[in-house]
């Protein structure tokens, strides 16, 4: 029996490097864009774990993105 495969979650940007369109609102952006905006409020809370990274980058639904987005 073979181990199951673990699924590779693409690594997220470094917090720095994040660009974050500034003039797009949260409807217009894309799912990468809402990532790396709600890891970019994140950073400004504090720490971001690897399992806040998991987390967001798991997400790939627009809607609940966009409700995150705006959560902060």
């Amino acid at each position: 029996a073979s181990a199951p495969q673990e699924v590779k979650i693409p690594e997220p940007k470094v917090e720095s490097q994040i660009q974050v369109p500034t003039n797009k609102s949260y409807e217009d952006m894309t799912v990468e864009e809402l990532q790396n905006c709600i890891l970019a409020k994140m950073a400004k809370n504090g720490p971001v774990t690897d399992q806040m990274k998991r987390d967001v980058m798991q997400n790939i639904w627009h809607n609940s993105l966009v409700t995150w987005a705006k959560s902060f």
